[in-house]
Order: structure tokens, then C-alpha cells, then sequence
């Protein structure tokens, strides 16, 4: 399994599997408080599924992976569905705006705007509006040299922090004027804009297609975790944590 959601009611989970216990399930199930399958439950991505977030109204559970159709209908990469029953939603990502294949590593809704990290070739960070009945228009996209595979927001909304292999990896990409991307950044939620205040240094590189695969936000800290072995120069093995201060106007 790759991804969970844990709700009051049932607990959802997503991945690589055709079956849960003896039931068929392809890729998406959710357990009941017993542990037992659910058997109201039931959509179906045709291809791994690598992310879930619930809706804020928990209704609907957004779907994020390698797949190009959920419920034998097309959705390139990101779904969303019934939390009820997994009926897909109208909601989708207009066709073409996400390319085949392409892998929605991680997903992140703050208010009316759901966050991807994209990554397969192209990578890429996106936003994409919540507000618009089905359509989910694209906001923006900042494109990288790695996959982008964890996100996490500042608690006050002016800070998307994002990690991955970008600039781990073979690939180099250089951003504000100088530095290097090296696997961890953040942006302007609004825009996109990366922060240039703030771009940390990330050992191994070059090789390194692993980078930071998660990012946790723990009141005002973020804890990242990753193959890392160092950061800025400091020794942090696989893991570090920063104290977050205001974003810069």
C-alpha cells in the first residue's frame, strides 16, 4: 500500500494491490472499523495509486497515481470519488493538461485549491482550483528535473513547502539567479513563485533518486525525510527539522 486516509468511519488506502483479504479489489479499498473490506466502496483505477486526500467536506476523496481511468472512465493520473461509495465525481482535470504517462506522487487541498506533485517526465509542481463545479483549471506549474513527491503548507497559508529528486538526481537545475534545487524548495501557494530565501542544500546529489519523500508540519516545524546525509553542510542522516519563521512579504 501507498497511501491511507483515516477517517471515523472507515479507513481508506491505495496502491499496487488487486485484493484485500479475498476480495477484488484493483488499486482502492476502504476498511471498515473491524478491519473487514467494505463492500459499498467500490472504485477501480486501472494502474497503481500512489496518493489520497480527503475533500474538507469529506464527501469526496481525491485519488492521485500512475493510472489513466478510474471507474472505467478516463482520468489521467488524478480522480475524485464518492467517499461513500467511490462513485466517480464530475470533477476532473481538464484532458491533455496532464500528460500520459505521468505518476500524482502526493496531494495537498487548502481551500478551494488541491496541490499535486507530478513526476514521471515531465516533473512538476501544479495547482488547481476547487471552485469551478467540475472543471479543475489549472492555476499554475512550476516544472522541475525530478519528481516532485511530498508537499506540506506553512500554518499560516504563505508558505508551499516541496520535496522530492529534483536536483538529486543525474539532472541539474539552477533557480533565482544562482543556487541549485536540490530536492527540497517552497513557492508562493498563489502563484507559484518559488521563495528564494530559502533553498537548501541537499548531499547525496547526482545520483540520488531518492531525495525527500516526505514533509510533515508539526505546529510551527516541518520534519522532512529522505535518503539525506547532510543539508547546508550539517549532518542530518535521513532526517531533519526546521522552525518556521515568517515568509518574506
Amino acid at each position: 500500500m501507498h497511501a491511507i486516509v483515516v477517517t471515523p468511519v472507515k479507513t481508506y488506502v491505495g496502491g499496487a494491490f488487486t485484493h484485500i483479504g479475498k476480495a477484488q479489489r484493483l488499486h482502492l479499498a476502504a476498511l471498515l472499523p473491524s478491519g473487514t473490506v467494505d463492500t459499498a466502496w467500490v472504485p477501480t483505477a486501472d494502474d497503481l495509486v500512489r496518493s489520497l486526500e480527503l475533500a474538507p467536506d469529506g464527501l469526496t476523496i481525491f485519488v492521485g497515481g500512475l493510472f489513466e481511468n478510474v471507474d472505467s472512465t478516463s482520468r489521467q493520473s488524478v480522480a475524485r470519488v464518492s467517499t461513500a461509495t467511490g462513485a466517480l465525481d464530475p470533477w476532473a482535470i481538464p484532458a491533455g493538461v496532464i500528460n500520459t504517462p505521468q505518476t500524482a506522487w502526493h496531494m495537498l487541498i487548502r481551500g478551494s485549491v488541491i496541490y499535486i506533485g507530478f513526476g514521471h517526465g515531465p516533473n512538476y509542481l501544479a495547482a488547481f482550483r476547487l471552485d469551478l463545479g467540475p472543471l479543475g483549471l489549472q492555476l499554475w506549474r512550476v516544472n522541475t528535473v525530478g519528481n516532485v513527491e511530498s508537499l506540506a503548507m506553512a500554518p499560516d497559508g504563505s508558505r508551499l513547502f516541496f520535496g522530492g529528486h529534483f536536483g538529486t538526481g543525474a539532472l541539474q537545475q539552477r533557480v533565482c539567479n544562482g543556487p541549485y534545487l536540490r530536492g527540497l524548495a517552497s513557492v508562493v501557494p498563489a502563484t507559484g513563485a518559488i521563495l528564494c530565501d530559502w533553498i537548501p542544500q541537499i548531499t547525496p546529489f547526482g545520483s540520488n533518486y531518492v531525495g525527500v519523500w516526505t514533509i510533515i508540519n508539526v505546529d510551527n516545524t516541518i520534519w522532512i525525510g529522505g535518503k539525506i546525509q547532510t543539508i547546508d553542510g550539517i549532518t542530518h542522516l535521513g532526517m531533519a527539522r526546521y522552525t518556521l519563521g515568517p515568509s518574506p512579504a
